[in-house]
C-alpha cells in the first residue's frame, strides 16, 4: 500500500512563456496531507515609497521543495489600510520562484514596514524593509 500523504499531481498550461493556468490535485483529503518541511527564501527585489506614504514592494519567494499556501502579510497591520497583493495564498513548486507585487499606504510618519511570510509546511520568515525606502 502506497502512502500518498506527500504526493500530488501538478499541471501547468503555458503559451509563449506565459502561464495561462495551473492546478494541483491531491490524492487524499487536505487534513490527511503531510508534506515535508520546506525552506522559504524571500527577497525584496524592488521597493518604492512616495512622500505621501504610498508604497510598492516587489518580492520574490522561492522554496527548496513544494510549499503549500504561502501567505504574505505586511506588518504592522493597519485597520482600514489593507495592502493589495498581486497574488497571495499560493503554492510554490520545488526550486520555483514566485514574484509578488504589494501596494499599500503607510500611516503618516511611518517609514518602516516588514513582511511576515508563512506557509502550511514551512517556518515563518520575517523580512524587514530597509528604512531608506526610495
Amino acid at each position: 500500500h502506497r502512502n500518498m500523504a506527500d504526493e500530488y499531481l501538478y499541471g501547468k498550461v503555458t503559451m509563449n512563456g506565459k502561464v495561462l493556468s495551473e492546478n494541483v490535485f491531491f490524492f487524499l483529503k487536505h487534513k490527511e496531507l503531510d508534506f515535508p518541511k520546506s525552506k522559504l527564501d524571500v527577497k525584496i527585489i524592488e521597493q518604492n515609497v512616495t512622500d505621501s506614504g504610498e508604497y510598492t514592494l516587489t518580492v520574490s519567494c522561492s522554496a527548496d521543495q513544494y510549499t503549500r499556501l504561502v501567505e504574505l502579510k505586511v506588518l504592522p497591520v493597519i485597520l482600514n489600510q489593507t495592502p493589495l497583493y498581486s497574488d497571495n495564498f499560493f503554492d510554490i513548486q520545488a526550486n520555483e520562484t514566485k514574484v509578488v507585487e504589494i501596494r499599500g499606504n503607510l500611516p503618516k510618519g511611518q517609514r518602516e514596514i516588514s513582511l511576515l511570510i508563512s506557509a502550511l509546511n514551512a517556518e515563518q520568515v520575517k523580512v524587514c524593509v530597509p528604512k531608506e525606502i526610495t
